[in-house]
């Protein structure tokens, strides 16, 4: 299958080379190398190793969807709340409560706690607490549905993913909307690059579309159900090979019948797929790890 696609975004940063100064006889351990990935139809998270097995696997609390990668930590969101787990072998650390049920998304803050995207169905808001799960701060997001994941960006907006119309919003830091961006269909994850780019994913319209800085469309790519594509939900895309892992979600019936994930070159061809219906039943997201 010939597709066309084109990306450019931002890759996850690589860890700080050591100076002279911490050279010593101490032998480091390697980071690992893989694929982190929700699986929210069987509450649980998966490692993937380079080869693609599966590495290990945690579970989660139930309603799972989004994920974080600090170091050797990894933050997984949950219907109540968020854990933190170890990336050596998925052992939970710890977990932080939310203060509203219904989360949709969570990512850790600056200041070392957790910034929650809630949907608790009579309202929308951005929640932030400290590393015990105190409420420190929430802005309420007017107009908004169908929320999912939340970015926020180096100036303290947000990006988010909303429907009637279908859209990518970026809000300010009191909520107030700044931009919107139409999409072609009801989107998921939305991210920026660094030079102004932002990347979308919608789900059953199997796209993932890339705004110029000035919001004109300047890429669209387009999956295909002949490949067993089914609703494009989290990706991660790699700036420096212009490859994007992208997670096809396998809800509404179509369990067992496709990818769970895939890989596309800058080119537009699929290069690599996942699929194990044995290991998962549906992939929310992906993350890259040590830079595979």
């Amino acid at each position: 299958m010939t597709l066309l696609f084109f990306l450019l975004g931002a890759c996850t940063p690589s860890p700080t080379a050591p100076t002279d100064t911490d050279a010593t006889d101490t032998a480091t351990t390697p980071s690992p190398r893989g694929l982190l990935a929700v699986d929210n139809g069987r509450s649980q998270l998966l490692f993937l190793d380079d080869d693609l097995s599966v590495g290990w696997t945690a579970p989660l609390a139930p309603g799972p969807r989004d994920l974080a990668l600090v170091e050797d930590r990894v933050l997984v969101s949950d219907a109540g709340g968020a854990t933190w787990h170890a990336l050596a072998d998925g052992t939970e650390l710890s977990r932080v409560p939310s203060p509203e049920p219904g989360v949709q998304s969570a990512q850790p803050t600056a200041q070392g706690g957790v910034r929650f995207a809630v949907d608790t169905g009579a309202g929308v808001w951005w929640i932030d607490v400290d590393a015990s799960g105190a409420e420190t701060g929430r802005i309420a997001l007017d107009g908004v549905t169908d929320l999912r994941l939340l970015r926020t960006l180096p100036d303290g907006h947000v990006l988010l993913t909303a429907s009637d119309p279908y859209r990518v919003e970026e809000r300010d830091a009191d909520g107030l909307v700044v931009t919107e961006l139409p999409l072609p269909g009801k989107g998921y994850l939305a991210t920026r690059t660094d030079d102004g780019r932002t990347l979308a994913t919608t789900g059953a319209d199997l796209a993932l579309v890339t705004f110029a800085p000035d919001g004109t469309v300047e890429r669209r790519w387009q999956g295909s159900a002949d490949d067993g594509l089914d609703w494009f939900s989290g990706f991660d895309h790699d700036a420096a090979t212009g490859d994007t892992w992208i997670a096809n979600w396998l809800g509404h019936n179509a369990w067992g019948t496709g990818p769970h994930l895939i890989r596309v070159d800058a080119d537009g061809a699929i290069v690599e797929t996942w699929e194990d219906h044995e290991a998962a039943l549906q992939i929310t997201h992906v993350l890259r790890v040590g830079g595979r």
